[in-house]
């Protein structure tokens, strides 16, 4: 009886050490420290949607700029109106209507 569970241990043994052993070189694979093969795939693809992200913020960041200056002229006009009537009710002169 003492020689099947040694052998049983053993075949656990071999089993795992194999299955460890599989898990070790699907790991090495999916590295990106790996100078070639899967890593340096991994590292193209991964500094291209980086740059696709950061060329999508410009643009982003583009038409932002081009919103706020659009609303500081807004304000600007509207600043300059407000002054416009505020000056004819200090002359006494009657506001327009627009």
């Amino acid at each position: 009886m003492l020689q099947v569970s040694r052998s049983l241990c053993l075949n656990r043994v071999l089993v795992s050490n194999k299955n460890l052993l599989f898990h070790s070189s699907k790991a090495y694979l999916s590295d990106t420290s790996v100078g070639g093969g899967f890593g340096s795939f991994n590292k193209r693809e991964q500094a291209q949607e980086n740059q696709f992200i950061r060329n999508l913020e410009k643009e982003q960041l583009a038409h932002i700029r081009d919103e706020i200056k659009r609303h500081k002229d807004e304000l600007v006009t509207l600043e300059n109106k407000i002054n416009e009537i505020s000056k004819k009710h200090k002359d006494g002169e009657k506001p327009s209507k627009e």
